[in-house]
């Protein structure tokens, strides 16, 4: 916004804000197991084959925690991706503003003030047993 009071004194505002959500899934998962994440492409990998994805009778994920073939066969990476959010939502506001007075013809003053705001919120949440809480659902 540019306001001309006069040929001698000027007023100029700026605001720019940006709002971005990120799913973030797909990244290096901040949930460890010792010393490796719990990402489920690489879980996918490095579970066996044979290893069941749903239940007996279908209707759900196979997570069983008692079994343990491998170090990951503990996780269902399909049930780490329907079951977990991992994303980020971002706000950044910026805001500058400034007045311009015509001393002479030759001398300008100028004074100019600036913001630059950024907040940040990280969400977390896995949900990596049968009997825990579904999503959205009390503790």
């Amino acid at each position: 916004m540019n306001y001309k009071v006069s040929d001698r004194f000027k007023v100029t505002a700026d605001l720019n804000y940006t709002n971005s959500l990120t799913d973030k899934r797909g990244q290096e998962h901040p949930i460890t197991n010792g010393s490796q994440e719990l990402n489920p492409l690489l879980l996918a990998r490095q579970i066996p084959a044979y290893f069941p994805v749903y239940s007996r009778n279908g209707l759900n994920y196979f997570l069983d925690r008692n079994i343990t073939i491998s170090s990951h066969s503990r996780y269902n990476p399909l049930a780490l991706i329907d079951y977990s959010t991992y994303f980020t939502r971002a706000n950044r506001f910026m805001a500058s503003t400034s007045v311009d007075f015509k001393i002479r013809s030759n001398i300008d003053f100028r004074a100019q003030v600036s913001t630059d705001f950024r907040n940040r919120l990280m969400n977390i949440f896995a949900r990596l047993c049968n009997r825990c809480p579904a999503r959205g659902s009390a503790v």
